[in-house]
């Protein structure tokens, strides 16, 4: 939801930029607020983890550099820029938590675990691998790849 949100205002934002409705000029004080109020809603999840980080001595995670690029992008009133980045980085991070898909610090993801599983039913001697050697997990991704592409070809020709 407020990924939308800030979407929806951001291109209502650029529109009323672009027109000069509303008096959207560059020294209306309208602007800024406009932009803040759109970057708010992705903006504050982002900035309460990078304060979490710096109280934890975990001063140059992603969370506070996409913290302090927003701060330059609006000090330079580039209010859509500050906007867009964080927008698009929390859509990102939407969609990694969607699929599982664990920063690459973590252990693995579930939808790593699920392909390899369904490897390991095509490919017998994928069971008795050791899970830490990447070469063997990525042929064998490709060789699912491959096989699923083939029978979506074959299925959308029938």
């Amino acid at each position: 939801v407020a990924p939308c949100l800030s979407f929806v205002m951001l291109i209502a934002g650029i529109i009323l930029d672009h027109f000069g409705i509303m008096g959207f000029t560059p020294d209306s004080i309208i602007r800024p607020i406009w932009y803040i109020a759109a970057f708010l809603p992705t903006g504050l999840p982002v900035i309460r983890e990078a304060i979490e980080g710096i109280a934890s001595r975990d001063y140059f995670n992603e969370f506070t550099l996409m913290t302090i690029a927003c701060i330059g992008a609006f000090c330079i009133r580039e209010y859509p820029e500050a906007v867009g980045v964080m927008l698009f980085y929390s859509i990102g991070n939407v969609e990694e938590i969607a699929v599982g898909i664990k920063h690459p610090s973590g252990n693995g993801s579930m939808i790593m675990t699920y392909f390899r599983e369904e490897l390991e039913k095509e490919l017998p001697g994928l069971q008795n691998a050791d899970y830490e050697d990447d070469q063997i997990f990525r042929d064998g991704l490709s060789d699912l790849h491959t096989a699923v592409e083939t029978h979506l070809k074959t299925a959308s020709e029938e």
